[in-house]
This record gives structure tokens, sequence and C-alpha cells, in this order.
């Protein structure tokens, strides 16, 4: 089963390092998705990139790594913010109420929902734990209970 993860724009345009190292986090081979919330998720970062790093080697960096970024790494999940005015961060919150992701990543953590901070995001953090295998027993309930699971 795939984790599908918010994660702020903001977040992780401080530097092509940080933004690296969080999409390398992602892809069907690790079992997460970064959601494009919203639709234009891509633009977003692009646009936060170019307000923090404009002019610099770094910045293109990153816009070249965005443009190789597709489906293997973000999901389309058909979530749209509710409010195109509010901060992302609280679209994603009260998109998470509706429609649950297994994890926000941003700028600052907080507990309700539980929201992680990239600076507390390592390989050892409890939201990217390895989620590869399930044990499913051999029946058509279970099995299909596993099957339309999210």
């Amino acid at each position: 089963m795939f984790k599908e993860f918010a994660v702020e724009p903001d977040a992780i345009t401080g530097s092509y390092r940080d933004f690296a190292y969080v999409i390398e986090k992602f892809g069907v081979p690790e079992g997460r998705w970064i959601s494009r919330f919203p639709k234009t998720w891509k633009a977003l970062v692009y646009e936060s990139a170019k307000a923090k790093l404009g002019g610099t080697k770094e910045l293109t960096k990153i816009e070249e790594r965005l443009r190789r970024i597709g489906d293997g790494v973000l999901l389309a999940s058909g979530r749209f913010p509710t409010d195109n005015k509010a901060r992302w961060i609280d679209s994603a919150v009260l998109e998470h109420k509706r429609r649950p992701f297994d994890t926000i990543v941003a700028t600052l953590g907080r507990d309700s929902p539980p929201v992680v901070a990239l600076a507390d995001l390592d390989g050892e953090h409890p939201c990217l734990s390895p989620n590869r295998q399930w044990i499913v027993e051999r029946t058509a309930q279970a099995m299909a209970a596993c099957a339309s699971a999210r």
C-alpha cells in the first residue's frame, strides 16, 4: 500500500539540498507519493524557489529536477483546496479532515493533525517507515478489503 504525503512547497525550497532530500524519499519503489495538492503543486514549488533563490544555480537545479518529476513520484489524487486564497498549510489541514493524508510535511510541525516539520524529517522518522509488504489472509473477503484499502 502506498502512502500519500502532502508536502508544503515553501518547506522544500530553501535550498536545492532540501528539495532533493525530500524528493528522493518518494516514488513507487519507496511506497510513497507526494500528492499534487493542489493540482498546481509543481508551479507552487517553482514560484517559491524563484522567490527564495532567484538568479542562483540552485534555482536552475530545482527547475530542472521539477521538470523530470513524473507520476512515479507525484500522485494526481483529485484533491482541491476549498479556499484558493488560504495558506497552503491551512488548506492541507482542511483537506486532511475531509480525506486524510498519511502525512503532511511542512515548514513547521503541529500535533493536530500530525504535521511533520521538515527539520524533523529524516530517514528514521516513523512516517517514512517502509510499507512494502502486507501479510494478507488468503480469503476473498480479506483480499478484497486489502485491495479496497487506501
